[in-house]
This record gives C-alpha cells, sequence and structure tokens, in this order.
C-alpha cells in the first residue's frame, strides 16, 4: 500500500513539476513558520513558569544614572 502511494506522488511530480514544487515549497514554509510560532510561544512559556517558581525571591533594582553637563 505504501509502495502505491509513493508510485502516485512520484509520477505527479513528474507529470506536473510546476505544481509540485509550489506545493511542496508552500508546505515547508508552514512548517517553518509553525515551528517559529512554537518557540517563541515556549520560550514565553519558560520564562513565565521561571518567575512564577522563584517569584518570591527575586528583587528588582531600579536606578537613574545622572550625567554632568
Amino acid at each position: 500500500m505504501l509502495t502505491n502511494y509513493f508510485k502516485i506522488t512520484w509520477r505527479n511530480l513528474i507529470k506536473n513539476p510546476f505544481f509540485s514544487v509550489v506545493n511542496i515549497a508552500g508546505l515547508s514554509v508552514g512548517i517553518a513558520f509553525a515551528l517559529i510560532i512554537a518557540s517563541y510561544i515556549w520560550s514565553g512559556m519558560l520564562i513565565e513558569r521561571f518567575y512564577m517558581l522563584k517569584g518570591n525571591t527575586l528583587f528588582r533594582v531600579n536606578g537613574k544614572i545622572q550625567t554632568r553637563e
């Protein structure tokens, strides 16, 4: 059954090369953007988890630097 799928795929690649390239390029761009978005969300979740676990021991120091003119 799997070999039939590969045969059909190969025939379509040979018969319609332009549409095959467009479809493969669209699929790869879609997967790439999905992975980029997923990694952005994952990094945000890691940062939030860090501050939730250690929030009571973290302190923030604000300062202002004044320069002489």
